[in-house]
């Protein structure tokens, strides 16, 4: 007998046979897992609109396709000896989509781990879907293109699908295989995974928003952990294939050998394809709430009783044709599995109460953020077409409205608004959903982080969750402008007790939250505690700055069940910085509070740079004996804004939504703007409210914004405050003083500025403005601002017999919402738009014009063709 022979078709078999159930289970689970991957990735929103989901999920089609092209016939042709490759058309086609679809996977897996770093660092803007979908396509395209060569030099004429070109066989021996689908994007992956994980590392340590920071963790856990799959799988492959380059001349039981080991390293390596469901399985809660609820709670569960069906058929013909008995398989059972309910995702239904007064703002606002996060919503409005404009009806076609009839208009009938939503709930929805949210136009939902509370709740237990108050019905009621949230259960007994003919309750009048607490009560209906593991309260029924600097009335925390929180909760921060200043030779401390969601670098920077800015304001200055100052300058961070081509910018115009009344709103290009925190409900508070400017001096900076405004003493169109539509009139230095910085005062803050400028940005009402009149700094015919003409240039606002306009004072005339900060590396006077100083009465006078610079020395600067750039770092 021949040992070797023996030896080499033991070898051979076991390749055979490693072929069929390694490579069938790859195959199988493979494919399962690639379907589903598909389906998590575009039925969860979450998922649907982050680029690296979208690079995971365009992986995932890909790698369906490499499984069924090119593992499908591998195991054919190795595992059972029927190789349909000879057919000259089918191995052209095979090894083109195979390679096609292997380029693109480790493509836009190198894609993905790129996109996690970025999305981390300061290049987060080129983290977006519209990039993510260039650069699928052009990859698609350019890999589709690349691999045209395979199908010219692949061919089966010899009976063998194979290389007939030497010079191609070398190259892709030497670079294709081993560089281009090994060496190069693992080195990518791994370079980028290692930087993107210590970027995580450093984004976890600080605090964000809860929802956008768990989806970006496990995201980048998913990516990353994917992407140390795929170099484990791959390395032996590579490594392999050099190897097999330096052998020569191996006798038949050495490349029976070789075979299985090529074999083996070949199929670990097609499990990069097929793996990558069991790794986010594995690694994201969230990835598998949503498989579960897919398969559970869909008809996509049919999906995975026929992949189910695929895998037993699949096995029992794999069986039989290695002749393993079908008795084998007969003790397969399949047992329940018992799911735990926090993987299930509750399904909610919102009812969103509005008017259409409110549509082209708040309900605007709602159907682009919240609402579409609710597993499916309506806004509960009355529809008088004869009493709406034109953009309202138009815009209704728009937003989902429950057809609800005979609303009665009116905040006085909320109560009748909120029932019959509950009504239309119940019989149209009652079977579909779990949970049934109530909550106003003015409402802001998390929907994820109320569906994480909710999957901890029955909804079969008749129960409520909201903000709870102890007061007016028996065990207390939710505040209804904080929203709340009944069961299903407590939806079908409300609508008993509003069905039955003996009930008490309420069809129209009263206050809509405390009626729907006492209907409730009448069918056992009672509040559940809605706090967190912390005992945080998850509802909130005041604005947003009210719980953050806790400003409330003594009444309203008598009424709640639980001790009002107003402390800063995780998630939210307020930066505070301190100046010494004086005030008539006496030293006070002066807050500057900055309110922001977190505490950022930027924001430690910005408010540095302010803090540097108002150290240049020297100290206060009393106008008045009567004169009161404040102790602390509230800023609004989130507003701030660059004005200027690759930041903030517009041209002509501004049409926002926003009314500003009948002034128009030009963009301040140049100028930097640091918002002042001046309400809560800004738009409301300031609507018809148009922007002006009013520049000033930096010695009376602070004055103003710590105390108000003093009407002018120069009187050109009489008594009161003077401002400006137009931010190039109101920088003219008579108005705006310009400050160099010295070089011992320059900071990294001020890196390369050498002048500084700076005004206050106001919102006036229309009826404060006296008088619309023409500039008086003499221009002639000259164009001050092309936007604004030079007649109607300057204001007048009235002070109502004020000597100081207290910007706090709810009957201010006007309002100052912003201070406005110019940097420039050289006078701004070199600017263009500030080539008509030139024609006005510009002196060296300084307590005139306040130019920071001799007007002979700006004037030879300007002959001499010098230039100015504004600094926005």
């Amino acid at each position: 007998m021949d040992t070797s022979n023996s030896i080499e078709d033991a070898l051979n078999f076991a390749s055979e046979q490693i072929s069929i159930y390694f490579g069938l289970s790859i195959l199988i689970l493979g494919v399962i897992g690639g379907i589903l991957n598909l389906i998590v990735f575009t039925t969860l929103k979450t998922f649907r609109e982050t680029t690296c989901a979208f690079y995971l999920t365009v992986v995932s089609s890909v790698n369906i396709g490499q499984l069924i092209i090119s593992l499908f016939i591998r195991i054919l042709s190795d595992g059972f000896n029927t190789d349909i490759r000879k057919i000259s058309w089918v191995c052209k086609i095979h090894i083109y989509m195979a390679s096609v679809f292997a380029l693109i996977s480790m493509t836009v897996m190198c894609f993905a781990t790129i996109n996690q770093y970025i999305s981390m660092t300061k290049y987060r803007r080129f983290s977006n879907l519209q990039l993510a979908h260039y650069g699928v396509v052009s990859t698609c395209f350019i890999w589709s293109i690349y691999t045209i060569s395979f199908l010219i030099f692949w061919d089966s004429s010899s009976g063998v699908c194979t290389i007939n070109n030497l010079s191609f066989s070398i190259y892709s021996s030497r670079f294709h295989f081993p560089i281009l689908l090994g060496f190069l994007p693992i080195s990518i992956m791994i370079t980028f995974s290692i930087l993107a994980f210590h970027s995580a590392r450093t984004l976890i340590s600080r605090q964000m928003n809860i929802v956008r920071l768990s989806r970006d963790r496990q995201l980048t856990a998913m990516t990353l952990v994917h992407v140390m799959f795929i170099i484990i799988t791959t390395i032996p492959y590579v490594v392999f294939f050099v190897y097999l380059l330096n052998q020569h001349n191996t006798g038949p039981e050495q490349t029976a050998r070789n075979n299985l080991i090529f074999t083996i390293v070949l199929l670990i390596s097609y499990s990069t394809y097929s793996g990558s469901f069991y790794i986010y399985c594995c690694v994201s809660e969230r990835f598998r709430r949503q498989l579960v609820y897919v398969l559970m709670k869909t008809r996509l569960v049919s999906v995975g009783l026929t992949l189910t069906c695929l895998i037993l058929i699949t096995t029992f013909y794999v069986g039989s044709h290695t002749n393993i008995s079908y008795i084998e398989f007969q003790n397969i059972k399949l047992g329940n599995v018992a799911i735990h309910p926090e993987l299930l995702s509750p399904r909610i239904l919102c009812l969103i109460m509005t008017t259409p007064k409110y549509f082209l703002d708040r309900v605007k606002a709602v159907n682009a953020t919240w609402g579409p996060r609710c597993d499916r919503y309506f806004f509960i409005t009355e529809y008088i077409p004869q009493n709406m404009t034109l953009e309202q009806i138009n815009f209704a076609q728009q937003i989902p409205i429950a057809p609800i009839q005979n609303i009665t208009p009116g905040y006085a009938h909320l109560t009748q608004k909120s029932t019959l939503a509950f009504l239309f709930a119940y019989e149209k929805y009652f079977n579909d959903f779990d949970w049934f949210v109530k909550a106003d136009d003015d409402t802001y939902l998390i929907v994820e982080n109320l569906k994480a509370f909710l999957s901890q709740q029955n909804p079969t237990e008749p129960v409520t969750f909201g903000y709870n108050y102890k007061v007016h019905a028996q065990r207390g009621m939710h505040a209804g402008g904080a929203s709340y949230v009944l069961s299903r259960e407590s939806l079908r007994r409300f609508y008993e007790a509003h069905k039955d003919p003996n009930s008490t309750c309420r069809a129209d009048g009263g206050a809509e939250d405390i009626e729907i607490a006492k209907c409730l009560r009448t069918k056992g209906v009672y509040p559940g505690q809605s706090l967190d593991k912390q005992n945080r309260e998850l509802f909130h029924p005041l604005k947003y700055i009210d719980h953050f600097f806790g400003d409330i009335v003594t009444s309203f925390k008598e009424m709640t069940e639980h001790p009002l929180q107003t402390k800063i909760q995780e998630g939210c921060v307020v930066l505070e910085l301190d100046l010494l200043k004086k005030i008539d030779n006496k030293s006070v401390n002066i807050k500057l509070q900055a309110l922001y969601h977190s505490l950022t670098d930027k924001l430690r920077e910005e408010m540095g740079k302010l803090k540097v800015f108002f150290m240049f304001m020297g100290d206060l200055i009393s106008f008045t004996n009567m004169q009161n100052f404040r102790n602390e300058i509230k800023l609004h961070p989130q507003w701030n804004r660059a004005y200027g081509i690759d930041h903030t910018f517009w041209t002509g115009v501004l049409h926002d939504g926003r009314d500003r009344g009948p002034h128009p709103y030009y963009c301040p290009v140049g100028w930097k703007r640091y918002a002042l925190y001046v309400t809560d409900n800004y738009d409301d508070r300031f609507k018809g409210w148009s922007v002006c400017y009013h520049g000033t001096k930096f010695s009376y900076g602070l004055s103003i914004l710590l105390s108000g405004l003093k009407p002018a003493e120069v009187k050109a169109h009489g008594a009161g405050i003077y401002a400006s539509p137009s931010i190039i009139y109101a920088s003219h230095p008579r108005y705006s003083e310009i400050k160099e910085i010295k070089p011992f005062e320059q900071t990294d803050y001020f890196q390369g500025g050498k002048y500084v400028q700076f005004m206050l940005q106001c919102r006036v009402h229309p009826t404060n403005i006296i008088t619309i009149g023409s500039e008086t700094l003499g221009v002639g015919n000259t164009t001050i601002d092309s936007n604004v003409d030079n007649n109607s240039i300057e204001w007048l606002i009235d002070t109502k017999g004020k000597s100081i306009v207290d910007f706090n004072d709810t009957d201010a005339a006007i309002v100052c919402t912003g201070i406005m900060i110019r940097v420039t590396d050289k006078h701004p006077g070199l600017l263009p738009e500030s080539q008509w100083w030139y024609a006005s009465r510009l002196c060296n006078k300084t307590n005139c014009c306040a130019l920071g610079i001799d007007l002979t020395t700006l004037t030879n600067q300007k002959a001499n063709g010098n230039q100015c750039n504004i600094i926005f770092s």
